[in-house]
């Protein structure tokens, strides 16, 4: 980044598609097996909350903060900034998630066994 700018910037990436996202995701952890979609009045129904927290779901947010995706990284890129491709961080994120364990347990998120009720209702 260059040294004259200051202040904050947004040094977030470029907008995506979630179905970009989740094929990148998909092609580094090697999953193969279906994607099931689930509408935001069943997962609210079988009690998966937005975000953080217990029971929830990251990179799904409710509709009131659609403000949230307007972010924009012009700043940080006119300021010299450089963004990682994609698959380069996701192969990142995965790699940290296998060291640490990806059962551990966490403050955020489902828990396997809940994925795994979510997914069995959803089949039904």
């Amino acid at each position: 980044m260059s040294a004259t700018v200051t202040g904050a910037v947004n040094a977030i990436g470029d907008v995506r598609d979630l179905e970009d996202v989740l094929r990148t995701v998909r092609a580094s952890t090697g999953h193969t097996g279906p994607v099931i979609v689930g509408t935001e009045e069943r997962l609210v129904a079988e009690g998966v909350a937005y975000w953080a927290g217990p029971r929830s779901l990251p990179l799904w947010l409710p509709p009131e903060m659609s403000g949230f995706m307007t972010r924009s990284n012009a700043r940080y890129r006119r300021s010299g900034g450089r963004l990682r491709p994609l698959d380069e961080t996701v192969e990142r994120v995965v790699a940290d998630e296998r060291e640490r364990g990806v059962d551990r347990e966490r403050r955020a998120g489902l828990t396997r066994t809940e994925e795994r009720a979510l997914l069995d209702a959803f089949a039904r």
